[in-house]
């Protein structure tokens, strides 16, 4: 093989292995958002199930209210 050919390669082999390591970092930042994204959706869930809760108290207090 002439010593061009193995530069070549060695330049291709390094940039496959960037390309490589790109796509792992990548790959854990979406990873990293989707969990993050997946908390603040439960998180929402959760303030929501409690306003309505709040919501419910309120509207039963009232009612006990307007009947006395």
């Amino acid at each position: 093989m002439s010593s061009l050919w193995l530069v070549v390669e060695r330049t291709l082999d390094e940039q496959l292995q960037q390309l490589h390591e790109t796509n792992c970092k990548a790959a854990r930042e979406t990873g990293a958002l989707e969990e993050a994204k997946d908390n603040v959706e439960k998180q929402v869930e959760a303030l929501t199930w409690h306003l309505q809760l709040i919501a419910l108290g309120m509207f039963k207090v009232l009612r006990v209210k307007c009947y006395y």
